[in-house]
């Protein structure tokens, strides 16, 4: 870890009067949850336009949960690392006004981030998609998880087992599948947490995806600066004030550290 670099960064946000985090799926990795386009990520194994689109488990959501089975054990199991509490700790601090994540898994908020915008939804909660009653993902999960997967998956292609609502429409998970609207409420306000932000905290995502990819540059033309924080190189880099390339969970406790000290 270069310290020199990221003492330059402390230093940054020092001055910042108003600092907001964009996460994607790298800062949850030491969670125990795969980035989906890593080396044996989901989308490796299922293909996403027959397994996670929305029009496609309307007809059919056997092969919405067949993938979503793994998700959701993922979740399950996983506890905020230490970028997560990072990032708490900085908005404890009064330095971060919040975060913006690609991520569904809810970790932020466990870590104790009060201000979160989920632009892809979250695995919390899940909705019937005719009367939209909402449910607990964990009630779900508990009836899911009491059959072997194989099992449930056979009985599901054949129609049974599928979670459903009272009214008779299929329950989803309240994540944003391929095809379908994401909350224009929270696309609209995270795109004004990174317009009005002067320096934008990048962790964990390679940005290959909208509206996430767009933000760095509203953050640009506002006059803001960018920090990058990622395992590998993304394609944002040339326009970044400040790159780290490595495991978020070490160098965002670092950062804290150091401003801890300062203070």
């Amino acid at each position: 870890m270069d310290t020199s670099s990221l003492q330059n960064l402390a230093t940054a946000i020092k001055k910042s009067s108003r600092i907001v985090s964009l996460t994607g799926a790298g800062i949850s990795v030491a969670s125990g949850i795969p980035d989906f386009r890593s080396e044996g990520g989901l989308w490796t194994r299922y293909d996403p336009s027959l397994y996670a689109s929305y029009s496609k488990f309307v007809e059919d959501p056997s092969y919405f949960w067949e993938m979503h089975i793994e998700t959701m054990r993922l979740i399950d199991r996983a506890r905020p690392n230490p970028a997560h509490r990072a990032l708490a700790d900085l908005e404890e601090l009064g330095l971060l006004k919040g975060v913006i994540t690609q991520n569904i898994d809810g970790l932020h908020q466990d870590a104790g981030t009060s201000t979160v915008y989920e632009l892809h939804g979250t695995n919390k909660t899940s909705s019937c998609i005719i009367c939209r009653r909402q449910y607990p993902t964990k009630e779900i999960a508990d009836h899911i998880f009491s059959f072997q997967k194989e099992d449930l998956i056979r009985k599901m292609r054949r129609g049974n087992e599928i979670p459903a609502c009272d009214c008779g429409g299929w329950i989803k998970p309240d994540v944003i599948l391929f095809g379908e609207k994401m909350s224009h409420e929270v696309a609209v306000a995270a795109q004004e947490l990174a317009s009005s932000c002067d320096l934008l905290l990048v962790v964990g995502t390679s940005l290959q995806v909208q509206p996430a990819a767009s933000l760095p540059f509203a953050t640009k033309h506002n006059g803001g600066a960018i920090a990058f924080i990622n395992r590998e190189p993304t394609f944002l880099n040339r326009i970044a004030d400040h790159v780290f390339l490595g495991k978020a969970e070490e160098i965002l406790p670092e950062l804290v550290n150091m401003l801890n000290a300062a203070t």
